[in-house]
């Protein structure tokens, strides 16, 4: 188990001596790209995936993905308060896969099944996660097929269409890379907007600050900091290394706390505290080469949860009916319980 920011960081960085290969199960029958791919393959599909999934085709989502957290806070403002996490937290992340990849928004709700048969409850079930997995496989094979030859400004094309470098990826390789966006971009993105409206009711003093947007993206990167939506990420030693002073031999297994290594006192001063403006840059987007490729997606959903809930409920704070959840430990679909500022 590997718990300070140092020793995070390098094992993350090094992908010649710790990987995800045969480490992560969610019912895919092939590698995960591109998480799950040799260092040497690595780098051809990552690049063609940070070259399509660039911070300016991340900002034309932007219009429609605000509209869609203005529709489901709506509810919210009309009866005076809800449930953050089951009414936006749950939805939005899905929402912006299906406008991300120019998916039908009637998926919505199969899309957002599927994921939660992987990774929900029943996931203890791998009988049920097989099931499930080949579900997607197959879901996004079709898509992509249907988009192939076709020009577009989605994802899937953007993937399938090669550039002057010549980087477009294999249908298969594609589906992989849909596959992986459905499983890891939902839960953490869930956690930290239920996160951030917990900390914002528990804090509303923060809520007239982040209306500045050069404030707002600092107070995002302290929630994730101090949050920890991912809290682990696991890898597999396939050549022994030493990390912290330790050897690490071949076939261990490794945990990577990412949670822990954020509040590392030998890099952040008072880590327990939320404290916006820091330097020192935390570990909650993963590190290396295999760094969070959807960071900017996930910034832009959480950030305009932030605006239009402040927006749309000026002044919220907990429901005191119900308890209230500590904003640095709530998991995806964790109950966060507002009301409207009296």
């Amino acid at each position: 188990m590997l718990d300070l920011h140092s020793t995070v960081k390098q094992a993350l960085d090094d992908a010649d001596s710790f990987t995800a290969v045969g480490v992560i199960d969610c019912g895919q029958s092939s590698p995960l790209l591109p998480l799950q791919t040799s260092p040497t393959e690595h780098p051809r599909i990552r690049r063609a995936l940070d070259t399509a999934l660039t911070p300016r085709r991340v900002a034309t989502l932007e219009p429609e993905l605000r509209e869609r957290a203005q529709d489901l806070i709506a509810p919210l403002a009309a009866r005076g308060g809800g449930d953050v996490a089951a009414t936006v937290a749950r939805w939005l992340p899905v929402h912006a896969l299906v406008q991300l990849l120019d998916l039908p928004t009637e998926d919505t709700g199969h899309l957002r099944d599927l994921h939660d048969r992987v990774l929900g409850p029943g996931a203890a079930d791998p009988v049920g996660v097989a099931a499930a997995g080949r579900e997607i496989e197959s879901y996004f094979r079709e898509t992509v097929e249907a988009r192939r030859n076709q020009s577009g400004p989605d994802l899937v094309r953007a993937l399938l269409t090669p550039d002057d470098r010549n980087l477009a990826l294999t249908d298969a390789e594609v589906a992989s890379v849909c596959y992986l966006l459905l499983l890891a971009g939902i839960d953490p993105v869930a956690a930290a907007i239920g996160s951030a409206a917990a900390h914002l009711a528990v804090e509303p003093h923060h809520q007239s600050v982040v209306r500045s947007s050069k404030d707002l993206r600092r107070y995002v990167e302290e929630l994730l900091r101090w949050s920890a939506p991912v809290v682990a990420l696991p890898r597999r030693c396939v050549a022994s290394t030493e990390v912290g002073g330790q050897t690490v031999v071949t076939g261990s297994s490794v945990e990577c706390r990412v949670a822990a290594a954020n509040r590392d006192p030998e890099v952040f001063d008072e880590p327990d505290a939320f404290r916006t403006g820091r330097r020192e840059r935390h570990l909650a987007f993963g590190s290396g080469p295999h760094h969070c490729a959807g960071a900017h997606l996930a910034r832009l959903q959480i950030g305009l949860v932030i605006e239009e809930l402040t927006r749309a409920l000026p002044g919220f704070r907990p429901d005191p009916a119900h308890a209230t959840p500590d904003p640095a430990r709530i998991a995806a679909g964790d109950p966060v319980l507002i009301v409207a500022g009296g």
